[in-house]
C-alpha cells in the first residue's frame, strides 16, 4: 500500500492512496463516486453501449452544462463529437443518459496547426538538429515588458559573449519588411518557404546553421564574432541571442509528500479514481534515474513514450550522458509529478497519465537552445491535452525560449514553471524568474505545511521561495520524492511545487478532456485556496493550488444559442449566439453536425438539405477561456417561417 503522509499541525496522518487496476483505469477517467451519491443512477452494461456505438443509435441527447453540475464529464452524441468504443459505461438519470469516461479527442480543442505524423516524432536519443519547418506558423502576440526585460547589449559586449562561446549564437528570423518583436509585441507569421528561404538567405551572409526548430524560427548557427554588428542589423534578422555560462539557466533547487494532502490530491485518487489518465505530460528538466525507470518495483514514471530523449546545447548537452546526470534533479521533479503508485517509494500525483515524458535539457546548467528544443518537440508530439513543466530558473528569455514558450502556448500546451527560489540571483530582474515571469507560464511559488509562505529556510530547507507579481499560484515547497540510484530523499525548492500543480493540471484536464489549456489554467487559479491579502498578492498568487476545490469548480463560462428549433426544409435561416465572455476580441466558431468550421461570427445563416441537423457554436475570450452551446434542429413542413430572412 503507498500512502502519503499530512505532517500538518505537528502531527501525521496517513492518507491511503487507492490500488488501481491498470486495465480498468488506464487512459480513461471513471467516476463511480457518482453511483454511490446518486442511487437512482444505474450504469448500463459495456455491451449495450457498444450496440448503440456499433449501430449508428445515439444516446439520448446531454446538456454538456448538466454534466457540469455534478462533475460529471460527459460526451455529447452528434453534437461536440462522436462517442467512441474507449467509454466503460453510460449512467442513466431518470430519462437522460450521461455517456462519461471517454477518451474523447474528439471534443478537445484543436491546435491551430495539424500534428506531426507519429513517424516522425522522436521517442528516444538525441533530437534531430536540422527540422523541417511546418507548414505554416501563425503571428503570436506576446507582452515585450516580461519577454524583453532584460537590456539589449552593445555591439561590442554582444561579440565579447559570442567570442567566449566559439561563435555560437541564436538566430531569430523574420520577413524583411515585419518590425523586430521587440518593438511590435508579435512573433511574424511565417511559412514553411519563408522560413526556409530566410534561413538560406542566413547561409548566404556566412553563417553556418547548425540547428533548427519545426515551429519555431530560432536557428542555432555559428558566426564569426567580428560580423555581430553587421548580422544582427540583417533586415530577416528578427533578434540574435547568445548564450554564456554565467547566464544559463539552472535547476530551480539545492537539496533534496505531505503537500498532497494538503491540496486534496488523495481526495481525487480515491473518490473519483482519477489519476491523469488523459493527459500527455512532459518535463524539461535533467532526465529520469535509469534505475527508477527500468525497474518496475521503484517509481519511474508509468506510460513511458519518450525516455531518455535529449536536446543537444551549444555544445555542452549530449545523448551520451542521457543517463549520466550531474544532478539527480530531474529524477525528483518526475516522481513529484508522475511517480508509479505501487508499494515502494513515493506516489506522484498523476500517477497513470497517458502520456509520460522526459527531456532532457540540462547538464550541469540548463541551455536555453535545448529549452527551446524541448518545447518544439512537445508542439510536435501530440494533438491534445499537452503539459510540459520546467522546474527551471533562469535572467532572460534569450536564446529562442521565449519565442519557443510562445509559440507552445499559442498551440495549446498548458505551461508550468517554478517561480525560482534565493539561491539563484540575477543582475537585471528580481523576484521571479524565466521561464515562468513569462504571462503564457504559470508561476509557481512556495508554500510550508502549516500554509504559510516559504519565504525564509525552515522545516529543513536552507533555500526559500522567491515572490513576484508574476507569481500565479503556490503550491508546497517541498517534498519526498524519488532519487538517483533507486533511491529516495527529501527535495526543497519550487521545483517541487510546479510539478505538484502539474500533476493536478492533468488530473483536471482528464476530467474534462473537451477544456483547452487557459480553462485548465482557469479553474486552478479561480479554486485556489486564497492565503495571505485577499485576491491576488506577490507571494501565493491566487492562492494555494487545490486539487479538491478544482475538480469540484463549477462556475464555467456559458454561451447560448438562439434561433429556431424547427424549420421548414430546404430554406435558410439564421442563429446568434449569447455568451457570459466579456474579454474582446471575442471569436466564434459554428458547425453543423460536428463537422468543419462554417461561420465565424456571432450569428450564422445555414440552408439545411432537408435532414435534421445539430448547430454548434464555440467562444473564445481574448484570454484562452471558451464556452460552447449546441442546439438540435428538426425538420417539418408546418414549421414557422424564418422571419429573419
Amino acid at each position: 500500500m503507498a500512502v502519503a503522509f499530512d505532517q500538518r499541525g505537528g502531527g501525521s496522518s496517513i492518507a491511503t492512496v487507492p490500488r488501481v487496476r491498470k486495465a480498468e483505469l488506464s487512459r480513461r477517467v471513471q467516476l463511480d463516486l457518482w453511483a454511490s451519491l446518486l442511487p437512482q443512477v444505474r450504469p448500463e452494461p459495456f455491451a449495450t453501449l457498444r450496440t448503440l456505438c456499433s449501430n449508428g443509435t445515439s444516446v439520448l441527447g446531454v446538456d454538456q452544462r448538466a454534466c457540469f453540475n455534478v462533475g460529471i464529464t460527459c460526451c455529447k452524441f452528434g453534437g461536440r463529437g462522436m462517442f467512441n468504443h474507449r467509454a466503460s459505461r453510460v449512467l442513466v438519470v431518470g430519462s437522460i443518459s450521461f455517456a462519461f469516461a471517454c477518451s474523447s479527442d474528439s471534443l478537445a480543442p484543436k491546435r491551430s496547426r495539424p500534428p506531426v505524423e507519429a513517424s516522425q516524432v522522436q521517442h528516444r536519443g538525441a533530437l534531430v538538429a536540422l527540422q523541417e519547418p511546418v507548414e505554416s506558423m501563425r503571428a503570436v502576440r506576446v507582452e515585450v515588458s516580461s519577454h524583453f526585460a532584460h537590456p539589449e547589449l552593445a555591439d561590442a559586449e554582444l561579440a565579447t559573449r559570442v567570442r567566449r562561446t566559439g561563435g555560437i549564437v541564436t538566430f531569430g528570423l523574420k520577413p524583411a519588411n515585419a518590425p523586430a518583436t521587440r518593438s511590435s509585441g508579435v512573433y511574424p507569421s511565417l511559412t514553411r518557404e519563408q522560413l526556409t528561404s530566410l534561413r538560406e538567405a542566413l547561409a548566404a551572409e556566412g553563417v553556418t546553421i547548425l540547428a533548427t526548430l519545426r515551429n519555431s524560427s530560432a536557428t542555432l548557427a555559428r558566426i564569426d564574432p567580428n560580423q555581430v554588428a553587421r548580422l544582427r542589423r540583417l533586415s530577416i534578422v528578427n533578434y540574435l541571442d547568445v548564450e554564456t555560462p554565467d547566464n544559463m539557466f539552472r535547476a530551480s533547487a539545492e537539496q533534496v509528500p505531505w503537500g498532497f494532502t494538503t491540496t486534496g490530491v488523495p481526495s481525487v485518487w480515491s473518490g473519483l479514481s482519477n489519476a491523469g489518465q488523459l493527459a500527455f505530460v512532459t518535463i524539461l528538466d535533467f532526465g529520469v534515474d535509469s534505475l527508477h525507470l527500468n525497474n518496475g518495483i521503484l517509481d519511474g514514471p508509468a506510460n513511458l513514450y519518450s525516455n531518455c530523449l535529449s536536446a543537444p546545447g551549444n555544445g555542452g548537452l549530449t545523448d551520451s550522458s542521457c543517463y549520466a546526470h550531474q544532478s539527480n534533479h530531474g529524477a525528483a521533479v518526475a516522481g513529484v509529478l508522475s511517480g508509479r503508485h505501487n508499494d515502494t517509494g513515493w506516489v506522484g500525483v498523476a500517477f497513470d497519465p497517458y502520456q509520460f515524458s522526459s527531456v532532457k535539457v540540462c547538464d550541469s546548467v540548463c541551455y536555453r537552445w535545448s529549452i527551446a528544443r524541448g518545447l518544439d518537440w512537445a508542439v510536435s508530439a501530440t494533438t491534445t491535452r499537452h503539459l510540459v513543466n520546467m522546474s527551471l530558473q533562469g535572467c532572460d528569455a534569450t536564446g529562442g525560449v521565449s519565442e519557443a514558450v510562445a509559440r507552445a502556448a499559442d498551440a495549446g500546451l498548458l505551461l508550468i514553471a517554478g517561480a525560482g527560489n534565493s539561491n539563484y540571483t540575477c543582475n537585471s530582474i528580481s523576484g521571479v524568474k524565466y521561464p515562468a515571469r513569462l504571462p503564457e507560464v504559470i508561476a509557481v511559488s512556495g508554500t510550508l505545511s502549516d500554509d504559510s509562505f516559504a519565504g525564509s529556510a525552515s522545516e529543513g530547507c536552507s533555500i526559500y521561495s522567491v515572490q513576484g507579481d508574476q507569481v500565479e499560484l503556490a503550491a508546497p515547497f517541498w517534498s519526498w520524492t524519488m532519487n538517483g540510484g533507486g533511491t529516495w530523499a527529501k527535495w526543497c525548492g519550487t521545483s517541487f511545487s510546479a510539478p505538484l500543480v502539474a500533476g493536478i493540471a492533468a488530473m483536471i484536464w482528464s476530467a474534462h478532456p473537451y477544456w483547452s489549456a487557459q480553462m485548465v489554467r482557469y479553474a486552478l487559479r479561480a479554486s485556489a485556496v486564497d492565503l495571505g491579502s485577499s485576491g491576488h498578492d506577490e507571494l501565493y498568487g491566487y492562492g494555494r493550488v487545490s486539487a479538491y476545490n478544482a475538480f469540484f469548480y463549477t462556475t464555467y463560462p456559458t454561451a447560448t444559442i438562439s434561433g429556431y428549433t424547427e424549420v421548414r426544409p430546404n430554406v435558410t435561416c439564421q442563429w446568434s449566439v449569447g455568451t457570459s465572455l466579456s474579454a474582446e476580441p471575442l471569436t466564434y466558431e459554428w458547425t453543423v453536425n460536428a463537422g468543419s468550421v462554417l461561420g465565424t461570427g456571432s450569428t450564422y445563416s445555414y440552408s439545411n438539405s432537408g435532414s435534421p441537423f445539430t448547430l454548434s457554436v464555440t467562444v473564445r475570450d481574448a484570454n484562452g477561456l471558451m464556452a460552447w452551446d449546441d442546439q438540435v434542429v428538426s425538420i417539418s413542413s408546418g414549421a414557422f417561417e424564418c422571419l429573419d430572412q
